[in-house]
C-alpha cells in the first residue's frame, strides 16, 4: 500500500508575529500567514493572564511543529527555549493567585488537596 506524502516548502525563517497576532490568527511565523476569508479576530480583555498562557502554549506548540521539520535551526531553538521560560514563570504566577490550572500542576503536591478549592476561572466575577 502506498501513502501519500505531504510537500513541505522549505520555509525560511523571517520571525514571528506579536504574541496577541500570532494567537489570534493561529500562525506564530509572519510569513506563513494565509487570512481566512475576511474573518475579524478579536480577543477580549477578561482574564487576561490565562490568556496570555494560552497564547504563549500556542507558540510553543507552533515552534515545535516548526522545529520538526527544521531541527537544525539554532535560532528557533532558543526562541522555544525562551518562550517556554515565559510560559512556566506565567503558569507559576497565575497558579499562586488563582489555584492550579491542570491535574498536573506543581502545586496540586499539597495537602490538603486543592484542585476544588479555589473559584473556576469562570466565577471570579460572581
Amino acid at each position: 500500500m502506498k501513502y501519500a506524502t505531504a510537500y513541505i516548502k522549505n520555509q525560511e525563517f523571517t520571525g514571528l508575529e506579536e504574541l496577541k497576532t500570532a494567537f489570534l490568527r493561529g500562525s506564530a511565523f509572519n510569513n506563513l500567514y494565509q487570512p481566512y476569508k475576511k474573518f475579524d479576530y478579536e480577543l477580549s480583555s477578561n482574564n487576561k493572564e490565562l490568556k496570555n498562557i494560552q497564547a504563549i502554549s500556542f507558540i510553543l506548540l507552533d515552534l515545535g511543529l516548526y522545529l520538526d521539520t527544521h531541527p537544525d535551526n539554532q535560532d528557533v531553538i532558543n526562541l522555544y527555549k525562551e518562550f517556554l521560560e515565559k510560559y512556566k514563570q506565567l503558569v507559576r504566577d497565575y497558579e499562586e493567585e488563582k489555584g492550579p490550572l491542570t491535574l498536573r500542576s506543581d502545586s496540586l503536591g499539597k495537602y490538603p488537596w486543592q484542585w476544588l478549592q479555589e473559584p473556576w476561572p469562570w466565577e471570579e466575577g460572581e
